[in-house]
């Protein structure tokens, strides 16, 4: 299988670079030339041959403006000194920023916990990188836990004082966890239970009055009195009018 390698300029991440670099050479069986530690059993010839594979090997992946810079090598073993003389400086700089870049980490507001989490993983892998161990995981756990909003303060401090022993495994884990919790909380709260929403409609039906209600019901039984529909007996028309007649005799024969 072949591995594509881009070339190696003065932008790359020489440390990377190197990794994939040895790798190509491996495939063809010429990694122990950048050591000086080729096989006892070959011939001068042979290990001249090996030597100049593997430097053709490497001049091609060379930008121009390395390849100048490193272009008196005359084997690989000398070439590949040559090399991290001149872009180790630049990936000395690089993980001193990447260090800074830990040590200001801080969770910005209206910022995800898992944008926050990967921002804080992505500066670790680029340390591993470089090699460069530079705090013990205690330190880096502290680290994470103090680059947390002070809305997570409650949540620090059950970890710092809670725990034994802590580990970035134990924190992502808690972490996860809690975001889950507070998801779900606010999609109970966005949501309110059926029975609640039944209650309130229950409720809404007691408040109704009950007056026009009541009078179209009457209007489909007939009156008591005249047996015509329209009205209830209290209401009839024809009563009214015969206790109207019966008060008035009674008033002239007194």
């Amino acid at each position: 299988m072949k591995i594509e390698l881009p070339q190696l300029d003065k932008k790359t991440n020489f440390t990377l670079w190197q990794i994939r670099m040895r790798a190509v050479l491996a495939q063809l069986d010429l990694e122990d030339m950048l050591f000086s530690t080729m096989s006892t059993l070959w011939t001068e010839e042979q290990k001249k041959l090996a030597d100049c594979k593997a430097l053709s090997q490497i001049r091609l992946h060379l930008s121009n403006d390395i390849l100048q810079d490193v272009s008196k090598g005359t084997s690989v073993h000398i070439l590949w000194l040559r090399l991290e003389e001149i872009c180790m400086e630049k990936t000395i700089t690089h993980r001193n920023l990447t260090k800074q870049k830990l040590f200001g980490l801080h969770m910005v507001k209206r910022t995800s916990l898992e944008l926050h989490l990967a921002s804080f993983k992505d500066i670790l892998s680029e340390l591993d990188v470089f090699n460069a161990s530079i705090l013990i995981e205690a330190d880096l756990c502290s680290l994470l836990l103090m680059s947390l909003l002070l809305s997570y303060s409650s949540f620090r401090d059950i970890l710092f004082y809670g725990s034994k022993e802590l580990s970035l495994d134990t924190i992502y884990e808690a972490l996860s966890s809690k975001e889950s919790m507070n998801k779900f909380s606010t999609e109970t709260s966005l949501t309110p239970p059926e029975s609640l929403v039944v209650k309130g409609r229950d409720q809404e039906k007691k408040k109704k009055p009950h007056g026009p209600k009541s009078k179209s019901k009457n209007l489909e039984y007939p009156c008591n009195y005249c047996k015509k529909k329209g009205h209830i007996k209290e209401e009839c028309y024809n009563l009214q009018n015969k206790n109207k007649k019966s008060s008035q005799e009674n008033s002239v024969d007194q």
